[in-house]
């Protein structure tokens, strides 16, 4: 941070050096300077639609969920063709349990991106199960399943639908045949032996995790 003061006192209305400074207390930790000079950078120029985002994330790191769905409105205002604000919005409306605000904004999000937007797309599996749309969920989760990138995450993601649908054993069967058995598949393979009754297997599940023997 010190070299980025020295620069503020050569370029004082320089608002990139005020969001570089800013991103360094965030780095540190010291999230009161960084909204200080997150700020004094949109003080000096609020058409930044970047400036706007980053600073929403802090307010939400910080649970000031209010006054970042303020910035990432702002930040969607400046930069409407980029998905991130959207994807952060949407973060903000699944808190709030707004689902239909939440999937819309994930379908934007999603629709701008030009990588696939897998994380979006996971995220908006989670609020479709969450508000019930189990079949659109699944739908999703299947079609990157084909693709055959991050299976473990996209098979968990099924479990979890097909438990939260009320269809356990499908989920059980999901989970046994994950081949890699990180933490969060035992564990939610454990919940779900349980709520069949195989208790000595569920146990045997969370004491892998226990015990740390899990496969990452």
């Amino acid at each position: 941070t010190y070299l980025y003061e020295k620069a503020l006192i050569a370029y004082p209305t320089y608002e990139e050096i005020y969001q570089n400074l800013a991103a360094a207390h965030v780095l540190l930790g010291e999230y009161d300077q960084a909204v200080s000079m997150y700020e004094k950078a949109l003080s000096i120029n609020e058409r930044r639609g970047e400036v706007w985002n980053n600073y929403g994330q802090l307010l939400y790191d910080m649970e000031q969920l209010e006054q970042a769905e303020e910035a990432f409105v702002r930040a969607v205002a400046e930069m409407p063709d980029r998905p991130e604000p959207y994807n952060n919005l949407a973060n903000i409306y699944s808190d709030w349990k707004q689902w239909e605000k939440s999937i819309g904004h994930y379908r934007k999000a999603i629709a701008l991106s030009q990588d696939g937007a897998a994380a979006a797309v996971h995220n908006l599996t989670i609020v479709l199960r969450q508000s019930g749309a189990y079949d659109e969920a699944l739908s999703l989760v299947d079609t990157y399943l084909e693709r055959g990138e991050n299976r473990t995450q996209w098979l968990l993601q099924r479990a979890l639908i097909e438990r939260a649908a009320g269809r356990p054993e499908k989920a059980e069967r999901i989970l046994a045949s994950v081949q890699s058995k990180n933490t969060k598949v035992l564990v939610t393979w454990a919940e779900v032996l349980s709520q069949l009754g195989r208790y000595e297997e569920a146990v045997q599940r969370f004491s892998q995790v226990v015990e740390g023997t899990e496969e990452s």
